[in-house]
């Protein structure tokens, strides 16, 4: 006989006891793909009861209907008009009307005149105005009065007054900035320009501009009203900037479009201090003005020695700047080109007194502004157009351009002479239509491309040809444009 110990006894029991047999499949009727569908089902279900999702869904569901179609606020808007003329009697041509053609005209037309006449294949001609008429200039010539498309007379009045009363404050502070002799903004100056952005006060006493911090956005249940949008120009927006000057103020927002027109929109027009005559035009708070020929191509409330005043300049090239104060209300002229040149961007210097311009060949050109003539010839910095080009804030040694070559440089302004080359070049994978220093004068620049990326760029100096893997890289849908 023999003494087993305990653990030999357990082992002889797990001999002897037989492997658990595997659990016989569920006779569902169900593959095994289908089993794999319902669990996923089943997960995203959870997830959507963790995202309170249902709740969310039955909110919308339950809200009251808002009327469709387009925004009613704005030139859009429906307002008095003057009844239309009686059209006149109704054009068809001889074949419509069976009558036999003309055989002097059967061989076509050979051209066309200035004047207007048509030079037929037999030799003869017919039509023409007698003389040779000139064609209008394709862009408004001189200052342009503020008068604006869409108000009437009392409208403008009432809205000249407002533009005063909210511009003297900046007009103000840049006399004493040209006054200091300093000639630029340093770094300091402008981040404390842009202070009133970040305090301006809406209706209800909350910021008007929430965090935008991923839990301040979060917090904030950011919507959208019919109140808060206006349509402020007739074509699609090319340039928009806003004017919040005085935090316990109005807010003020100017957009330029593709065809030239530059609107003015009063946000908070319930105020006190606008015409509110039926039918003038003032009553949503919008009007808009016609001061150049084409695409607008720069729009910008300036700051510094340009304060209270809107600078814009466009395709036809030409560079305004909106003038309240003065005896005549009105876009004056900056400078106008003699050689057609279609200006693509633009920046002013802080002074108001230097104004760089770069256009749709790659040439960069420097005005200026208190003679109205280029201060130097123009250079070409890049073999095809240039997008934007933007002076950085500060001492504005340096101007960023962005470019449909591809690339986005920058350049030390004294040294952008004939055979300049870039301080730095960023490589991008596509076209580049816009790059911008930061507002806090260190130098980062953010830049867009049809990539559809955006790139917050450092540059670092040294070599010109910087590594694209620098760029802090940030998806976005940058295809918007509505042509």
């Amino acid at each position: 006989a023999s003494v087993g110990t305990p653990a030999a006894a357990e082992g002889k029991a797990s001999r002897a006891t037989p492997p658990a047999s595997k659990p016989e499949p569920v006779d569902d009727g169900l593959t095994d793909f289908e089993r794999e569908r319902e669990a996923l089902i089943a997960r995203n279900k959870e997830r959507m009861q963790a995202l309170n999702i249902g709740v969310l869904a039955s909110e919308v569901a339950t809200a009251p209907a808002t009327k469709s179609g387009p925004i009613q606020r704005g030139i859009g808007a429906k307002r008095q008009r003057a009844p239309k003329e009686e059209p006149g009697p109704l054009r068809r041509s001889g074949r419509v009307r069976n009558v036999a053609p003309d055989p002097a005209l059967a061989g076509g037309v050979d051209y066309e005149r200035r004047d207007g006449s048509v030079m037929l294949a037999n030799g003869t001609s017919t039509g023409g105005w007698g003389e040779v008429q000139e064609r209008g200039p394709s862009r408004p010539v001189g200052p342009v009065a503020l008068e604006s498309v869409n108000g009437e007379e009392s409208a403008d009045e009432a809205f000249i007054k407002f533009l005063r009363d909210t511009l003297s404050g900046p007009i103000e502070s840049s006399t004493s900035f040209n006054k200091s002799g300093i000639g630029f903004l340093t770094a300091e100056a402008f981040s404390k320009s842009l202070e009133p952005l970040a305090k301006t006060k809406a209706k209800n006493g909350e910021l008007a501009f929430p965090p935008t911090s991923a839990a301040g956005l979060a917090k904030a249940k950011l919507s959208l009203t019919d109140e808060s949008v206006a349509k402020v120009v007739p074509r699609g927006v090319t340039h928009l900037d806003m004017a919040p000057y005085d935090p316990d103020g109005p807010l003020l927002v100017a957009a330029g479009d593709k065809d030239g027109n530059i609107g003015l929109w009063r946000v908070d027009n319930e105020d006190a201090g606008v015409s509110q005559e039926d039918g003038d035009g003032s009553e949503d708070g919008v009007l808009f003005y016609k001061p150049h020929g084409s695409y607008v191509c720069h729009l910008k409330w300036g700051r510094g020695g340009l304060g209270g005043k809107l600078i814009t300049a466009a395709y036809d090239g030409v560079v305004r700047a909106l003038d309240v104060q003065g005896g005549e209300q009105c876009f004056k002229e900056l400078f106008v080109t003699d050689d057609e040149d279609e200006f693509s961007g633009c920046d002013v210097s802080a002074d108001g007194r230097t104004i760089h311009l770069v256009d749709n060949h790659g040439n960069y050109h420097v005005v200026d502004a208190r003679s109205g003539k280029l201060a130097s010839a123009a250079v070409q910095l890049h073999e095809k157009k240039i997008n934007t080009v933007h002076l950085e804030p500060g001492a504005e040694r340096t101007i960023a351009t962005s470019c449909g070559d591809q690339t986005v440089c920058v350049w030390d302004v004294r040294k952008t002479g004939k055979g300049a080359k870039p301080l730095s070049r960023l490589q991008h994978s596509k076209s580049c239509q816009a790059a911008y220093f930061s507002p806090d004068g260190k130098g980062s620049l953010l830049t867009t491309c049809y990539d559809d990326l955006l790139r917050v760029w450092r540059p670092k100096g040294g070599a010109i040809d910087e590594d694209p893997k620098s760029a802090l890289k940030i998806k976005h849908n940058n295809q918007t444009g509505r042509w």
